[in-house]
């Protein structure tokens, strides 16, 4: 999530010269903010609605992902955190790419689960 953020923000979007305060600072802290975001999607992918993909990990991980990326897309919102301007084609753009950015993030989840649990690599008890 973090590679895909600085490739779109950094590469595509050349936000990063918009930047009020030195680029370093940005980066360390969207790393703390991505490894939050990586928490919530883990813990969303094992949330009672998403117990609906038991069998298709990978697809639980794009909607635990996908709503993560939703409602952290709304909270920023809301904060005025963003680097486009609030017109209506920004809004849908940014809100697209953060559900695009940690359904991504959902795939690792449900990758890295398939190798954990159904691979043998962990066994739970619950079996």
């Amino acid at each position: 999530m973090f590679t895909l953020s600085f490739i779109w923000h950094g590469v595509i979007l050349n936000d990063f010269n918009r930047l009020d305060y030195p680029r370093n600072v940005y980066l360390i802290a969207s790393l703390v903010a991505y490894l939050i975001i990586g928490l919530i999607v883990s813990r969303a992918y094992y949330l009672k609605p998403m117990e609906r993909f038991e069998k298709k990990p990978v697809m639980r991980g794009v909607s635990a992902g996908a709503v993560s990326g939703f409602v952290i897309y709304l909270i920023a919102f809301v904060i005025g955190i963003s680097f486009g301007g609030r017109k209506l084609e920004y809004v849908i753009v940014d809100l697209i790419w953060q559900v695009i950015e940690q359904s991504a993030g959902g795939i690792a989840v449900g990758f890295t689960h398939i190798a954990m649990y159904n691979m043998g690599w962990i066994v739970r008890n619950d079996q």
